[in-house]
């Protein structure tokens, strides 16, 4: 994560991948959930959306509760202009996080491009 907040994404990218070959060694059920979350973050950040977006569900399947994973879910449908469902995941992560002014906009930006 620290790398991900210094915009380090690359190193970052090259972190989790490592993890992963590892199986997530290190991680239990309380905290997996975590890892996918932010290895799907660190991927649409890069623009890998289709990448992210597997990455993404896994993490949220298990704890639906990550507003800024739900933001990125969101985001990389946006990207992929698959409009509806990227409305869906904005709309799930201002359940959670309803003053989120970062997935409002992105919510607001979706609703433009829809017309």
């Amino acid at each position: 994560q620290i790398y991900i907040e210094q915009g380090k994404l690359e190193l970052a990218l090259a972190k989790f991948e490592k993890i992963m070959k590892g199986h997530g060694v290190g991680f239990s059920q309380f905290n997996l959930y975590m890892l996918y979350v932010d290895y799907g973050f660190t991927l649409a950040k890069l623009h890998r959306f289709e990448e992210a977006i597997p990455a993404l569900e896994t993490g949220l399947n298990k704890n639906l509760a990550v507003p800024h994973g739900l933001n990125a879910m969101g985001y990389c449908y946006a990207n992929l202009n698959m409009l509806q469902e990227a409305q869906d995941w904005f709309a799930k992560g201002l359940e959670y996080d309803p003053t989120n002014g970062l997935i409002w906009s992105n919510m607001a930006v979706v609703w433009m491009a829809a017309g």
